[in-house]
């Protein structure tokens, strides 16, 4: 049995060794997380109360996995350079298969770079919502001393 893990592998395959009879398919094993509750609630209030706190720890805590990540891609980019090629009969297609795993395309550096764009998104939202936060507040802030010296 051969294991086919994308499309190229299979369209390869075929060149070489004509139509497959017999296919076997064997997925990864995904789960669900356990759904959390992402509700908003306020208790006395009629509002929304910011825990500025909170996501500026989240937006650290990002800021590490981003840097985590990019290093990663850094290292990842040693994987883009040809295996010291085997005389072999496998070294020629071991090679090719490695190369299709690490390219840019479809291979780990093309997950880690979509992975750090989608972090980066993430901050960026977090970033954006602090700063929209803290405007409505700072106008509150500034609307209520302005009426409170007219009074």
């Amino acid at each position: 049995m051969t294991r086919v893990r994308n499309m190229q592998q299979a369209e390869a395959m075929r060149h070489d060794r004509g139509r497959v009879e017999q296919v076997a398919v064997v997925l990864p094993e995904v789960t669900a997380a356990a759904p959390g509750d992402h509700r908003v609630t306020g208790t006395g209030m009629d509002g929304v109360e910011a825990d500025y706190a909170a996501l500026a720890a989240a937006d650290r805590e990002l800021a590490a996995l981003y840097d985590d990540l990019v290093g990663q891609l850094r290292r990842a980019q040693e994987l883009a350079d040809p295996l010291q090629g085997g005389l072999g009969p496998v070294a020629a297609p071991m090679a090719r298969a490695f190369l299709d795993r690490a390219d840019t395309e479809g291979g780990v550096r093309a997950a880690l770079v979509d992975y750090i764009e989608e972090l980066y998104e993430v901050r960026m939202t977090i970033r954006d919502t602090l700063n929209a936060y803290r405007a409505v507040d700072q106008q509150a802030e500034s609307d209520l001393r302005r009426a409170g010296e007219g009074v």
